[in-house]
């Protein structure tokens, strides 16, 4: 008998043969992927090596050889995290550098396979002025982590810092870091002929 929610949804737990095959394969295939000249046995072999279990434990009737992991089967294949990471370049920061002027800060984000970082992270920024945070807006789109924020008044000499950061779940931060004096105002032009 199914069970409902209280929307009125259907749902059950179930487990079995029917949906393990469908994971172990998916898992299989994956492995071979990144070594096609592996044999079917080793490709097995492989799996129930790297499968989740208590320590010591083997095959039983109940769990088989445990939950199958397809992380730690590639990362025991290619000696490598399988973690994914990401990657800061070509930092700018446009805008003049006077005081009460908004300046924005850019510095392209890709992942680790240099596909564009577009969702699955949150992008941060920090902007200092002689040490004390000042309001900065972070973006994240089309693969640019974006920071605007405005100099403040009377900041002429002051030293600014700023960092530009990136996090996900599961994935190392990736930091972008400047530094940069705010200018004195340009001078009053004088009238000719005085």
């Amino acid at each position: 008998m199914p069970l409902e929610d209280d929307d009125g949804n259907r749902y059950a737990y179930a487990s079995g043969t029917s949906f393990a095959a469908p994971e172990v394969a998916g898992i299989a295939a994956l492995v071979w992927s990144v070594r096609p000249t592996l044999t079917s046995v080793e490709v097995a072999s492989l799996l129930t090596e790297t499968a989740s279990r208590p320590p010591g434990a083997g095959w039983n009737p109940s769990l088989g050889w445990g939950i199958v992991s397809a992380r730690a089967a590639v990362e025991r294949l290619t000696g490598a995290s399988s973690a994914d990471a990401f990657a800061l370049a070509g930092l700018r920061v446009k805008g003049k550098r006077i005081a009460g002027a908004a300046l924005e800060a850019t510095v392209r984000a890709r992942w680790s396979d240099g596909m564009p970082v577009v969702v699955g992270a949150v992008a941060r920024c920090k902007i200092a002025v002689r040490g004390k945070a000042i309001t900065s807006r972070p973006s994240l789109g089309s693969g640019m982590l974006r920071c605007r924020f405005t100099l403040p008044r009377g900041s002429a000499g002051a030293r600014i810092t700023g960092r530009l950061w990136l996090t996900a779940p599961g994935t190392p931060p990736a930091a972008a870091l400047f530094e940069l004096v705010v200018r004195p105002p340009p001078a009053p032009a004088r009238a000719a002929g005085r």
